[in-house]
């Protein structure tokens, strides 16, 4: 749904451009291909180098990306594409997910009501959190 509101957003592009998305589209689609290294620094897999990666970066002037085609060109190479169309899909996932908060009363483990949160840790599969029971701590699977 995202990825067709952004290419339906420039009627107008030339058949470089299209090919350029529909490759980042291609991109964006295989898992593994593009890994965020914190809000504005993405490393994007290379198509044509195996092991090799580019950087794309949000810059206060705009996208920038460290492959061939974008320092010759100038142009949006299919990296900064993959980069785009991720972040629309994230941003479409978080304004659809609803977190329920958890209340933990007590130790999964051994059952005591002796419990100190020390707060929640979150990872891509499951919600973790901290807890401290009778002075040990362990970290526990919700």
């Amino acid at each position: 749904m995202v990825i067709e509101m952004l290419a339906a957003s420039n009627p107008y592009q030339n058949p470089l451009q299209t090919t350029r998305e529909e490759r980042g589209r291609q991109i964006a689609s295989n898992d593994g291909q593009i890994t965020r290294i914190d809000d504005h620094t993405y490393k994007v897999s290379s198509q044509s180098k195996e092991k090799s990666f580019y950087d794309v970066k949000d810059t206060e002037i705009g996208w920038s990306c460290s492959c061939p085609d974008h320092k010759h060109r100038g142009v949006k190479c299919k990296h900064i594409w993959a980069v785009q169309l991720s972040i629309g899909i994230r941003q479409q996932v978080k304004k659809n997910l609803i977190l329920e908060p958890i209340t933990i009363t007590r130790c999964p483990t051994c059952q005591s009501t002796n419990i100190k949160r020390a707060g929640y840790r979150y990872n891509k599969k499951w919600e973790v959190t901290e807890v401290c029971v009778l002075g040990l701590w362990k970290m526990v699977q919700l």
